[in-house]
């Protein structure tokens, strides 16, 4: 067997040990989550009955599911054949790392044994976690013996199976041609729906939100300026040649009729008749016309 096994057997075996808690195999502290999960779920389906059969099914399959790809990974990397050459290898320092991180995985690695959490790694009922936390018990029955054994057993299978077509490729699977590959291969085509359905509607509102922002919050906005800075030049104008001049012409005027006045008061005699003349003259008009 190759693969980074030769490299880095610390952690190809921690990977390994881990990889047999998350499918939930026995001995591990996956199998008694697993085992807790599909027991109420079974437990579950049986009190209520008729489609709630579909849920075990549907949550086996997960279970199947998770044990596959996550021993296609171990198998892939740990177990089959190096890429790349050995001098590349070397290049490259495919190593096992530093002491700070190996001896936490290793910790980590440890926990994913049952007996850490379980008297009997076998039985939930047994975990001291499962007491702690004052949850009911489950009643010993069937299910409780038959779920995790089918659960197992189909799971060893798969693993068995994934070992042959993977690390010793003495099994050949191709899907290539059926449309489940094709599915799988193009993500379900959910990204294809997220970008129609979910991506180009966004952008739509985001688009329709900045039209109306710009062509009519803004457009309102600059009215009102425009509107503003009009008024605020008539009423510039106003005040500089209408108010202003009144008050302006308004002083000339009185500036002008004081040094007119002024300069009736010269002394000389000739304005005194002047001025008589002036006004018995405008008294017999006033007379004359009233």
């Amino acid at each position: 067997m190759g693969g980074l096994k030769k490299w880095m057997p610390i952690t190809g075996f921690v990977f390994l040990l881990a990889a047999c808690a998350l499918a939930g195999l026995p001995f591990t502290s996956g199998y008694l989550s697993k085992d807790a999960i599909l027991v109420s779920v079974f437990e579950y389906a049986d009190v209520n009955g008729g489609i709630y059969w579909l849920f075990p099914l549907f949550i086996s399959i997960t279970s199947w599911l998770t044990t596959f790809y996550i021993f296609r990974v171990v198998f892939k990397v740990f177990f089959g054949e190096f890429k790349l050459t050995k001098k590349y290898a070397q290049k490259l320092e495919v190593h096992e790392a530093n002491r700070w991180m190996t001896i936490p995985v290793i910790i980590l690695g440890v926990f994913c044994f049952g007996f850490f959490f379980a008297y009997n790694p076998l039985n939930l009922d047994s975990s001291w976690v499962y007491h702690g936390f004052n949850i009911d018990l489950h009643t010993e029955g069937l299910y409780h013996l038959m779920v995790p054994l089918y659960i197992n057993i189909l799971s060893l299978a798969l693993i068995f199976t994934t070992y042959y077509v993977y690390a010793k490729q003495s099994i050949s699977i191709n899907f290539s041609g059926t449309w489940f590959y094709k599915l799988s291969y193009n993500q379900w085509y959910l990204n294809q729906f997220y970008d129609v359905f979910l991506m180009r509607l966004f952008l739509m509102k985001t688009k329709i939100f900045y039209w109306f922002d710009q062509k009519i919050i803004d457009g309102i906005v600059h009215l009102f300026g425009d509107v503003t800075l009009v008024l605020s030049k008539i009423s510039a104008w106003f005040d500089i040649h209408i108010v202003d001049g009144l008050v302006n012409g308004a002083a000339a005027l009185v500036q002008r009729i004081g040094i007119w006045l002024r300069g009736t008061q010269s002394g000389k005699l000739q304005h005194y008749f002047i001025w008589m003349l002036f006004l018995f003259l405008s008294f017999m008009i006033y007379k004359i016309i009233l």
